[in-house]
């Protein structure tokens, strides 16, 4: 039976992404504070020294540590933590005992090399990453340049039993794991996202603390690489999910014949699609003008019917030229996936200027009139 109650917790639940409103909500009443001060504290960002005044630089979670001190009830809302990698901020946040957290986002900053990193740093992160509730994490190192080496990683994540599932590396080249010093229990990693293809060479090493064979979700934002496709195959019976977006962080990307996908994924740097078997969603970034290009990968990556693909997205930036080639490629592409029993929905989102999208819609319409008239063709105009 649904009460008031029910029905106040799910239209407070709708502004969990506005944080004036919810602090507007646990003001009303008291019967409204609980449900309002769960999505204020599920997510919690502790800013860095890059964020904070002179004032605070010293004391970064003095504020919070006070908050749960009053109002311990709070602990177990946070689930999501950002957290700069420091080790007066980790020492505090190991205080208070977050015992609910399920995500934490790693900060790197300048000061965090792997020879200069202080060892106990490490024994802070392994107390955090060692919760039960642990299930994804994330290392960000964009405010490093020209980049952070992962080598020193690796000593996180030993003699530690762990249910991670989802891990996530940001502005990170590569880095050969260092042998571990105490015995590692890789986690089975299911999703995986990576913005660049450097770091294929640290996940094929035999002391990476990772296990990819049960992979299941990978974006990479970046050009695929031989390693990374190697790093690939490791999961290449259970992967549902692909997801090449090279320009979200390289807009000049150009998808070339080495690009992407073909027939000899470890020669060439490209991936061969009939080798994931449970492959059923695919995503591609890239610039209008190589639609005809990203076709052309896409056939020639040995797709059949047997193949099991649901989805597919084309994502296509404007670039300033015109996208439409007349050559056969992609009318080569649309009668081969209009023969796949399994697919679904081939989605296309482009970027166009709005004097040309309407033009441009209807172009596009035109070049697959097979996918058109089975009904799995979906365009949509940013």
């Amino acid at each position: 039976m649904t009460t008031i109650q029910d029905v106040w917790d799910q239209i407070i639940s709708c502004l969990e992404d506005s944080q004036p409103d919810l602090r507007s909500c646990a003001l009303v009443s008291r019967s409204w504070t609980a449900r309002a001060q769960y999505h204020l504290f599920r997510r919690v960002l502790i800013p860095g020294p890059d964020f904070l005044n002179l004032e605070t630089v010293h004391n970064p979670c003095g504020r919070l540590g006070q908050i749960l001190s009053g109002s311990p009830h709070l602990i177990p809302f946070i689930r999501i933590l950002d957290v700069p990698f420091t080790t007066e901020v980790l020492a505090q946040v190991c205080a208070m005992g977050l015992t609910h957290l399920e995500f934490i986002a790693f900060a790197l900053g300048h000061s965090n090399t792997t020879d200069s990193t202080p060892a106990p740093i490490f024994d802070y992160a392994q107390h955090l990453i060692a919760l039960p509730s642990i299930q994804k994490l994330g290392f960000s190192a964009a405010r490093v340049q020209p980049g952070y080496n992962l080598t020193g990683m690796t000593r996180i994540f030993c003699d530690l039993s762990l249910r991670l599932e989802h891990l996530r590396f940001s502005g990170f080249y590569c880095g050969i794991p260092e042998t571990p010093s105490a015995r590692l229990r890789r986690p089975r990693i299911k999703v995986l996202q990576l913005d660049s293809s450097s770091l294929g060479e640290y996940f094929i090493h035999p002391h990476c603390p990772f296990d990819l064979t049960q992979l299941v979700d990978f974006t990479l934002s970046h050009e695929m690489s031989r390693a990374m496709a190697k790093s690939l195959e490791l999961g290449r019976l259970t992967l549902k999910r692909l997801a090449c977006l090279p320009g979200k962080y390289a807009p000049r990307a150009v998808l070339s014949s080495d690009f992407d996908f073909g027939a000899d994924a470890l020669v060439n740097q490209r991936v061969e699609l009939s080798r994931f078997p449970s492959l059923a969603n695919l995503v591609v970034l890239g610039p209008q003008a190589k639609l005809a290009a990203i076709a052309h990968s896409i056939s020639q990556s040995n797709l059949d019917t047997q193949n099991c693909i649901e989805n597919i997205t084309l994502i296509l930036f404007f670039d300033g030229r015109d996208w439409y080639e007349e050559d056969g490629r992609i009318g080569k592409l649309d009668a081969l996936l209009s023969e796949m029993p399994a697919l679904i929905k081939v989605g296309i989102t482009f970027q166009m200027p709005l004097n040309v999208a309407g033009d441009g819609t209807q172009r596009l319409r035109s070049a697959f009139p097979k996918l058109d008239a089975r009904g799995v063709l979906e365009l949509t105009a940013a």
